[in-house]
């Protein structure tokens, strides 16, 4: 009854009430309350869920209005598409690549034009849910397309260094940092999606990751050795010499404490420790064949290190003592983790599957079928969906994991090369 109260005491007191015999009232409108807070599996109670009812049973009152903020049935996929050297040779230049495909309930909705990138590795893609906004580099033009995920559009090309490659973004700040391979730098753009500065490094930036616990970023270093680079904004904070190791390929953060790199050539992992005034490598371990996709389970801060080249998954302590070895289908390339239902998805790219991890468990269940060549994995835990795509059957599976079943495959266009969730939309790009 609160609501409906003030809404009567403002009208009484404006002198705008509602005058005997008229029907009239000036309109009272409002926004009913988006959904927010950790999502819930099971039945539970949700105080957030009783306010928005409450403003429901509002309309009730004569000349209300209320607009939804929550759209729970609009699922729609953006993929990032590129070239791969073999299929611009075979199809003389004429992939319709470059772009951003909109998929909705299974259909091209729109595409959206971004810059060039010949080769798709190790570009990236980030999503900004709060300010709603996506990046996606374009190693060719060294540019960053910045879409506005509302209006599904370009609304700027911001020019950053030569050969752009990982970006990541700060949630809480809304900067976003680009390493830039090819001009040995690292671009850092605000909120707002315009250049705030530069921060020159010793040799070619690739793989970024943002600890949201401290609003730093850690960026490799292609210098001599292999570096680490502690960025806050512009201001390098630490530079963390990795030596001997060859071809790094990607960096987790487990938020305040660690910091895990590992080295595709020599399958070692470097730990860094990010709990003390000035981050250092405190450690180093060797993770088995091509550890090229690593993340972090926060509930337990174990590493899981998917190894390319042995057809397994390896969980590791902080300390770099392995707990177990879990045995998945060929070529895993691809991490995502589900904290709420405790369990790990590991894209099998030469077996055209998916392996299920329960991590409580660490063991596998049996795999799931995806399209041809899945490169990229993509968690939405809003809606409950994964979504993987398949480079190579130019589309993306959507996959329920209560019925560990693909629900739909989404046409999407030429290769798509990577995904990144907004949870806050329940989109995909």
């Amino acid at each position: 009854e609160l609501f409906p109260t003030l809404i009567r005491d403002w009208r009484r007191q404006w002198g705008q009430g509602q005058p005997p015999g008229t029907g009239q009232a000036f309109p009272f409108l409002f926004v009913q309350l988006a959904n927010y807070g950790r999502v819930q599996i099971h039945p539970s109670e949700s105080g957030w869920a009783e306010l928005r009812e409450a403003q429901t049973l509002t309309l009730s009152v004569p000349n209300t209005g209320m607009a939804v903020a929550i759209d729970s049935t609009r699922h729609r996929a953006y993929v990032v598409q590129r070239a791969y050297y073999a299929d611009v040779a075979v199809n003389d230049g004429a992939l319709p690549v470059d772009r951003v495909t909109v998929v909705e309930a299974g259909r091209v909705v729109t595409t959206i034009a971004v810059g060039k990138a010949l080769m798709g590795d190790g570009q990236g893609v980030a999503v900004d849910s709060g300010r709603g906004r996506v990046y996606v580099t374009n190693a060719d033009d060294g540019t960053v397309s910045v879409i506005d995920s509302a209006a599904d559009a370009v609304i700027d090309t911001v020019p950053t260094g030569s050969d752009p490659k990982g970006i990541a973004v700060d949630p809480a700040s809304g900067q976003v940092y680009v390493a830039n391979s090819g001009s040995n730098s690292v671009t850092v753009l605000n909120a707002a999606g315009a250049v705030a500065g530069t921060a020159a490094l010793a040799g070619g930036a690739y793989a970024v990751a943002v600890d949201r616990s401290t609003h730093r970023a850690y960026v490799t270093c292609f210098a001599h050795p292999w570096t680490v680079v502690v960025l806050e904004g512009t201001t390098k904070r630490a530079e963390v010499p990795l030596p001997l190791l060859s071809t790094i390929k990607a960096i987790a953060i487990d938020p305040g404490t660690r910091a895990y790199v590992s080295d595709h050539n020599t399958g070692m992992i470097a730990v860094i420790d990010l709990s003390g005034a000035t981050p250092r490598e405190i450690n180093r371990f060797h993770a088995g064949d091509y550890p090229d996709a690593i993340t972090v389970d926060p509930a337990t801060h174990l590493l899981y290190v998917a190894n390319l080249g042995a057809a397994q998954v390896s969980v590791y302590n902080p300390d770099g003592t392995k707990v177990k070895t879990i045995s998945v289908l060929r070529g895993p390339s691809a991490l995502a983790i589900d904290e709420a239902s405790r369990q790990a998805y590991v894209a099998a790219t030469l077996s055209d599957s998916l392996s299920v991890l329960d991590l409580n468990t660490q063991k596998a269940a049996a795999p799931i079928p995806l399209g041809s060549l899945p490169t990229g994995l993509a968690w939405d835990g809003f809606a409950r969906r994964l979504y993987a795509a398949n480079f190579a059957a130019d589309a993306v599976s959507v996959l329920d994991p209560s019925s560990r079943s693909v629900v739909a495959s989404w046409p999407c266009g030429a290769a798509p090369w990577a995904l990144a969730v907004d949870p806050v939309l329940q989109r995909v790009y």
